[in-house]
């Protein structure tokens, strides 16, 4: 029988509300045979990711896009900060 849990009142009953969107610089990769000139010409991919803010220190940011009353998130991502170009905060809560 699956685990029942209380239904939310308020978005202040799931454990994190701290909502962040990211702009940031992905690794992309070539795989293949192709020219050099496909090569010289190949850049890291602008990215945006928007989610709930589990972590950040000086190294990473962590972020979650789904997350249930039991603690439970799913759809996480790690993010070197030394790859991010700017973090916005799109709603304040309390921190995990």
């Amino acid at each position: 029988m699956p685990k029942k849990t209380k239904k939310p009142t308020t978005k202040q009953d799931f454990p994190i509300n701290t909502i962040v969107e990211i702009l940031w610089e992905d690794a992309c990769s070539l795989s293949g045979w192709d020219n050099i000139e496909t090569y010289k010409n190949h850049t890291a991919m602008p990215v945006k990711s928007v989610g709930y803010l589990v972590k950040r220190n000086k190294k990473c940011i962590t972020l979650a896009g789904t997350q249930a009353l039991d603690e439970g998130f799913c759809q996480g991502i790690t993010i070197p900060l030394s790859w991010t170009k700017q973090i916005k905060v799109l709603q304040k809560g309390k921190k995990a």
